[in-house]
C-alpha cells in the first residue's frame, strides 16, 4: 500500500462522551466534549505557520499558530476553508472535513453534544 503526499485522512468519530481524531501520520487525539468550553466554524480559517507536526499537499495536523489564536492544534484538510475552532480551558483545536459542508456537520453535531 502506497502512501503519497496526496494520500491521507482525518477520522472524527463521535463517541458517547468525546470526539475522537484519528489521523494518517499522526497519533490523534480525544477531546471530552465537557471539556469543550466554546465552538466557533469560522468560513475563512488562516492556518498559519506550522511549529511541529505534519504537512502534506492534501493535510496538515500538529502545532500551528496564526495571528487570531496565536498557538493551536489543528487537524486540517488543506482545501477547506472552513473550520471548526474549539476552545478548551486555555488551548485551541481547530479542525476541518474535506468540504465546507462536511465541516458544518461536524460543527453542528458538537454543538449537539456538548449542548451549546
Amino acid at each position: 500500500h502506497h502512501i503519497g503526499t496526496i494520500t491521507g485522512d482525518i477520522t472524527y468519530t463521535f463517541e458517547e462522551d468525546r470526539l475522537s481524531i484519528a489521523a494518517t501520520y499522526d497519533s490523534g487525539m480525544a477531546i471530552a466534549y465537557d471539556a469543550i468550553d466554546s465552538l466557533e466554524l469560522r468560513e475563512n480559517f488562516t492556518i498559519g505557520m506550522r511549529l511541529y507536526g505534519f504537512a502534506s499537499a492534501r493535510l496538515s495536523m500538529g502545532s500551528f499558530s496564526n495571528d487570531t489564536l496565536s498557538d493551536y492544534t489543528l487537524y486540517a484538510y488543506n482545501a477547506c476553508k472552513s473550520a471548526v475552532v474549539i476552545q478548551s480551558e486555555d488551548k485551541w483545536l481547530v479542525i476541518t472535513a474535506e468540504t465546507p459542508e462536511e465541516t458544518q456537520a461536524l460543527y453542528q453535531t458538537l454543538l449537539e453534544k456538548t449542548g451549546n
